[in-house]
C-alpha cells in the first residue's frame, strides 16, 4: 500500500530532499519525504536490506481519511541520516517503522522550469527530482529534520514555498506548472504561467532611457521650456556652484 497516496494531486509539490541513509552494510543515497502530517517516520524494506538493518517486531494502524484503520506488522528500527551533500553532519531517527507491504510513489518535479517562471527562488540550491524513487518517509516525530531552519520564502499565489530544513532546501505547495498522465510526468511551461515574467520586461522596456516617444505639449508648454532652456545659467554661491533657472510663468 501507498502511504503517500500514489493518487494524490500533482499539481502539490511535497517536500522531497535527496539524502544519505547509514547502517551496518555501510550507506545508501536516496530521497526522503518530508511529510509533516505523518506520526511515525517509514523506512522502505529496499532500504532495510541493503543496510542490513535489525530491529523488534513491532505493528503500526495505518489510517487515511476515508479508509478505515489498517493493520501493519513490520519492525521498529534505528539508522542514521544526513543530507546527500553534507555527509558528515549525521542525525539518528530512532523507532522508525518498516514493513514489506508499505511503498512510496515516484516524485518529479521541474525545478528548472519552476526557476525560470519564479524569480524569487532563482540562485537557491534546489535538488533535481526527476523520476525520484523515495525509500524514507519522514514523520513529525523528527519534527527537527523536517522543519524550517529559517524564514519560509514564499512566491506569488499559485506558486510553491521554499523551506530550508536540516536536509537540505526543497519546494512545498501547488505549482500551475506541473502536470501529469496515468503513466508518465510532462511538465508544460504555458504561455499563461510565464504572462508575468513578459510584462515585467515589457514594463522595463518602456522606462528604459533614451525615451523616443515624443510628448505632446500646448504652446504654453512648449514656450516654457524654451524659456527654461535658454535662461538657465550656473552661478557661484558663496563657493558652491548652483543653477539659476528664470520664472517659466507669470
Amino acid at each position: 500500500m501507498y502511504i503517500d497516496k500514489d493518487r494524490r494531486s500533482h499539481n502539490v509539490m511535497l517536500k522531497i530532499v535527496p539524502v544519505r541513509l547509514y547502517g551496518p552494510n555501510g550507506s545508501l543515497d536516496t530521497y526522503a519525504v518530508l511529510d509533516d502530517g505523518s506520526m511515525r517516520t517509514i523506512i522502505l524494506d529496499e532500504a532495510v536490506n541493503k543496510l542490513d538493518l535489525s530491529g523488534e517486531r513491532d505493528e503500526i494502524d495505518l489510517t487515511t481519511v476515508r479508509q478505515e484503520p489498517t493493520q501493519c506488522m513490520g519492525r521498529t528500527l534505528t539508522f542514521e541520516i544526513s543530507a546527500a551533500e553534507q555527509p558528515h553532519k549525521r542525525y539518528q531517527i530512532q523507532d522508525a517503522f518498516t514493513s514489506p507491504l508499505l511503498r512510496l510513489s515516484d516524485y518529479s518535479y521541474p525545478i528548472q522550469s519552476l526557476q525560470s517562471c519564479w524569480a524569487y527562488f532563482r540562485g537557491l540550491k534546489l535538488p533535481d527530482v526527476c523520476y525520484a524513487r523515495p525509500l524514507i518517509l519522514i514523520g513529525s516525530d523528527n519534527a527537527s529534520l523536517i522543519l524550517p531552519q529559517e524564514p519560509v520564502i514564499l512566491g506569488p499565489s499559485g506558486s510553491p514555498a521554499v523551506v530550508r530544513t536540516k536536509l537540505g532546501w526543497t519546494l512545498q505547495g501547488p505549482s500551475s506548472l506541473v502536470k501529469a498522465r496515468n503513466d508518465s510526468c510532462h511538465f508544460i511551461a504555458t504561455a499563461q504561467s510565464n504572462q508575468p515574467m513578459r510584462d515585467v520586461q515589457r514594463l522595463w522596456q518602456v522606462d528604459t532611457l533614451p525615451y523616443t516617444r515624443q510628448a505632446v505639449r500646448s504652446k504654453q508648454d512648449q514656450r516654457a521650456l524654451q524659456v527654461l532652456e535658454e535662461g538657465t545659467t550656473r552661478v557661484d554661491v558663496d563657493g558652491v556652484l548652483c543653477y539659476a533657472t528664470p520664472l517659466s510663468r507669470m
